[in-house]
């Protein structure tokens, strides 16, 4: 499916304004109501928009700690069954936002959320530590947020 211009001007309001009424959105779009929810409906199946979700304030609900957590598997003793199990690990661990995996010196990279350090250090000793393979953890903690944003140019 190919993108026009009023597809790409839905989603890039959608994307800053999800929860926009279908008679806003038509109106700033340059549409009627019916033929705005059809495009949306069109786009949804196409797979262009793959779900709609509230974004929450990290420091209202007390989890403003990002880290960024660079783990590297002991290859020469860990098999690949061990590797899966790593990984189904990390999707059951709520803390952890993002889980890639990597190319280079490390081989995955999670970003995690939490309270404080002190909750992020239980997470890392109690947990990060004791999955499998797991054989070298490195943590970086960002100072400031310069930028970011979950919008994807269109």
């Amino acid at each position: 499916m190919k993108l026009d211009n009023i597809d790409k001007r839905i989603l890039r309001i959608l994307q800053r304004e999800g929860n926009i009424q279908n008679n806003e959105l038509a109106k700033k779009v340059g549409l009627s109501p019916s033929p705005c929810l059809r495009r949306i409906k069109i786009l949804e199946d196409a797979g262009f928009i793959k779900q709609y979700v509230a974004l929450l304030d990290k420091k209202t609900i007390n989890k403003q700690l990002i880290v960024y957590v660079r783990i590297k598997i002991d290859i020469a003793n860990t098999n690949s069954a061990a590797i899966e199990r790593f990984i189904y690990e990390v999707k059951l661990l709520s803390q952890i936002q993002e889980c890639y995996v990597m190319a280079g010196e490390n081989d995955f990279l999670l970003r995690v959320l939490c309270k404080d350090l002190e909750e992020y250090r239980s997470f890392q000793v109690n947990t990060l530590a004791l999955l499998p393979g797991v054989c070298n953890i490195r943590t970086e903690i960002p100072l400031q947020v310069v930028k970011w944003t979950t919008e994807i140019d269109i």
